[in-house]
């Protein structure tokens, strides 16, 4: 009776292995034509009749649910079947399983797999590791598997570092990360490297800062160039802190450079500040068009003419004259309708024999746009300087000379000098000058040049 009943058991397994291969054949057809439902309907099947899917079974499901539009729950469904008891799978099987699922909504719960990866005779593949640690989310998940990896002497490439230190940091206890580290350094893999590729690097850059991570000033220069969020203030901090290695000019101006990119409060005009005396103190060399732009964000948000005015001073020494710097003083000079200021600097561009840009000469008339008699005077000096009025600058003309009754008398004068205003001011029958006018010619230059047949007037 032993021996029948070891006979029947028998029969009754192999009946069993036949109705799984059976299922599995059924699915392998169905899989072929991505027929995702039919192949549903015979798992639920088979499973109530008491069929135990094969681990190649379980393959195909994963594979065609996953791309299924709806096939979500269907997933869900048969994943949780598999979790907790998945049938015997080979280390390729098992490497496929991983994969596909990291593809789906079920990524995050990879990590429970991994005590049944872990009883293998043989590990699975790095590139199984890989995925992994990227589907982990939380630190000792992901420290578990790179102890693993170690154990089997499996060498981690970068993005596997990357996700490892990006999980410990993100989780705020940073006493894994010395180890990930000096595992980086042991493997020959810069820490820093990592820096150029994740999502927050300044976060990633405060931890490495902690464990003593030399950042490279050509690393730094890159970080700053990047299009992620940026937080003047926080950033500052971090540079002060990563140490005088990227304290170097070409550090100090892209630092500056980006945060001027970041132009929308006092605070960041204060970082912008803070970043320029380290300029001043090493008297680095520095590009003009970003001191100009500097001056242009102290202008927007420092109500200090005579803090404008000493940066402005200070810069003459340090940098050669550039119709940008002046430009951008007179835009300061007609947001604040400066008349002094307008004046101070159209006296430094005739020192330095610059002519004028179109966009000086409009700041400049903005800037005494309500000053009638520096406003009269100014226009004289243009007009007898034999330049041209830039378009726009009637109105700031017409604004001033509305404030006297003796300037106003001058009003009808002004039309051969803007002879296609369209300020109302002057949309009557216009008249022009006796004296015929001298055509700006289109080889007229409207950039900085030297002064030469042009009587250019001091004022």
């Amino acid at each position: 009776s032993a021996l029948e009943a070891q006979m029947q058991r028998a029969s009754a397994l192999e009946a069993q292995m036949q109705r799984a291969s059976a299922l599995e054949a059924q699915m392998e057809r169905l899989h072929k034509r991505n027929d995702s439902q039919p192949m549903l309907q015979a798992y639920n099947e088979g499973k109530s009749s008491g069929v135990e899917p094969t681990g190649q079974t379980y393959l195909y499901l994963f594979s065609s649910l996953s791309m299924a539009e709806d096939g979500e729950a269907a997933l869900e469904a048969v994943y949780d079947d598999f979790k907790d008891q998945p049938p015997p799978l080979s280390e390729a099987q098992w490497n496929e399983v991983i994969y596909t699922l990291s593809q789906t909504p079920l990524s995050t719960q990879l990590c429970q797999l991994y005590r049944h990866v872990r009883s293998l005779p043989d590990p699975v593949s790095p590139r199984t590791y890989r995925i992994l640690i990227s589907c982990c989310t939380e630190a000792a998940d992901a420290m578990q598997l790179f102890q693993d990896m170690k154990k089997n002497g499996m060498k981690l490439n970068l993005l596997m570092y990357q996700d490892l230190v990006g999980l410990v940091v993100s989780s705020g206890d940073l006493a894994p990360l010395q180890s990930i580290v000096d595992d980086m350094r042991n493997a020959g893999v810069d820490p820093t490297n990592m820096l150029l590729d994740v999502a927050d690097p300044w976060t990633m850059v405060s931890a490495l800062c902690t464990v003593g991570c030399k950042i490279q000033a050509a690393t730094w220069v890159k970080l700053v160039a990047r299009p992620v969020p940026f937080e003047s203030t926080s950033v500052y901090k971090l540079w002060l802190q990563a140490g005088q290695q990227v304290r170097t000019s070409e550090c100090t101006q892209a630092m500056l450079r980006r945060v001027l990119m970041d132009d929308a409060s006092e605070a960041v005009a204060k970082v912008a500040v803070l970043i320029w005396k380290e300029i001043k103190s090493k008297q680095m060399a520095v590009d003009t068009a970003l001191a100009a732009e500097y001056l242009r964000a102290l202008a927007r948000h420092v109500n200090d003419e005579r803090t404008v005015q000493q940066e402005y001073q200070e810069m003459k020494v340090l940098l050669a004259p550039d119709v940008a710097i002046f430009e951008a003083m007179l835009h300061f000079a007609a947001c604040t309708y400066s008349t002094e200021v307008a004046r101070m600097i159209w006296r430094d561009m005739h020192q330095q024999n610059l002519i004028p840009t179109h966009q000086a000469l409009l700041s400049m008339l903005q800037a005494v746009s309500r000053d009638a008699e520096a406003a009269q005077e100014v226009f004289t000096v243009i007009r007898e300087s034999g330049l041209p009025f830039p378009e726009g600058s009637d109105t700031f003309v017409l604004d001033a000379y509305e404030m006297t009754p003796q300037t106003r008398l001058l009003i009808p004068s002004l039309r051969t000098f803007f002879p296609n205003s369209r300020d109302e001011r002057l949309a009557v029958q216009r008249l022009y000058s006796a004296r015929p006018q001298q055509p700006l010619s289109s080889a007229t230059p409207l950039g900085p040049r030297r002064h030469s047949d042009r009587h250019y007037v001091r004022l």
